[in-house]
């Protein structure tokens, strides 16, 4: 695997802030309607894949079977952490080209598998629309008991509400100081118009007195493609 924190340097301070994520967590799905957890960020560059992916960690490690999704078919690059190619992934199964099974991949924590998000669609929101998306959402809760899906960022594309209305749980990553609070408001009002309840808002990057960062392991860029 490349470089999940959570797998190299388990007591950094951004892993004991994620375990303390992961126990919330728990109480938030108690009340939720599946097992599904959506996580997005107003705009890029906030930290949501470094997140996603380090979370799936600490709770496969407590004994969950979990899948960690990247959903974002645009420019998803979650694939780097685990050191894997992009395809097949979630847009070939959506559009049935592969099965479930042969675009899941394994890691090296043995309750973690990984979807990766497949070759760049022309349509992706539209394809999320598709029916057989919400079949294989139904699917994959079934199969394991936590899904982490990491989305694009909700006020760039309409991806994020598509798939943040399957999931019983959803989290809004923002980074500390880097968003007027215009942002915020409208990253929140686009996610209620579409019937959208956040659980829980997570602020990251924080400096702290010893002047180090909650995290920093963490790229995401909507100008380049791989």
């Amino acid at each position: 695997d490349g470089l999940i924190l959570a797998d190299r340097h388990p007591q950094d301070l951004a892993v004991e802030s994620i375990r303390s994520l992961r126990t919330s967590l728990q109480f938030a799905l108690l009340e939720a309607k599946n097992n599904l957890v959506a996580i997005t960020g107003p705009a890029p560059d906030v930290g949501k894949s470094f997140l996603s992916v380090n979370l799936a960690w600490l709770a496969a490690e407590a004994g969950k079977r979990t899948l960690v999704v990247d959903a974002d078919m645009r420019r998803g690059k979650m694939h780097k952490y685990f050191n894997i190619k992009r395809t097949p992934g979630l847009s070939e199964v959506i559009s049935g080209k592969v099965g479930l099974e042969q675009a899941t991949w394994k890691t090296r924590n043995a309750n973690l598998r990984f979807l990766p998000a497949g070759i760049v669609p022309p349509n992706p929101a539209e394809l999320l629309m598709n029916g057989h998306f919400q079949e294989i959402m139904a699917d994959i809760s079934n199969i394991y008991d936590l899904v982490i899906l990491d989305t694009p960022p909700i006020l760039a594309v309409t991806d994020a509400v598509i798939v943040g209305r399957q999931a019983g749980v959803n989290f809004v990553v923002a980074k500390a100081g880097q968003h007027p609070a215009q942002e915020i408001e409208a990253a929140l009002k686009r996610l209620r118009q579409n019937g959208i309840k956040p659980q829980g808002f997570i602020l990251n990057d924080i400096v702290q007195r010893s002047g180090r960062y909650q995290s920093y392991y963490y790229q995401y860029s909507y100008k380049q493609k791989d």
